[in-house]
């Protein structure tokens, strides 16, 4: 499953002299502010950018897929329930475009 940004998401990442990475998610106009900080920062720019996050993850770290698989799928499961994310459509192969 692919994932995006949705249109009433509004984001900014701490800038870097800051003394931890942090990510401020908002849901627009009246949501609570969320902030991510290290590793959830990873998995949630990762899944925004449409990034398949395990594979990435696993490869950057080298660890093992089903160390992180299930942790991965519980933050997403939450960033989805939250709405911060959403699923992105996905590509038709005979198409080639999204449906």
């Amino acid at each position: 499953m692919r994932y995006r940004i949705p249109a009433d998401v509004a984001w900014q990442e701490s800038p870097p002299e800051h003394h931890r990475r942090e990510l401020y998610i908002c849901r627009l106009p009246d949501g609570r502010p969320i902030v991510l900080a290290d590793s959830a920062c990873d998995i949630w720019l990762l899944a925004a950018m449409g990034e398949d996050v395990v594979a990435t993850l696993t490869s950057q770290l080298d660890i093992p897929a089903d160390t992180i698989a299930a942790d991965v799928a519980s933050f997403l499961t939450s960033a989805l329930a939250l709405g911060v994310l959403e699923e992105a459509p996905q590509p038709d192969p005979e198409l080639g475009a999204s449906t």
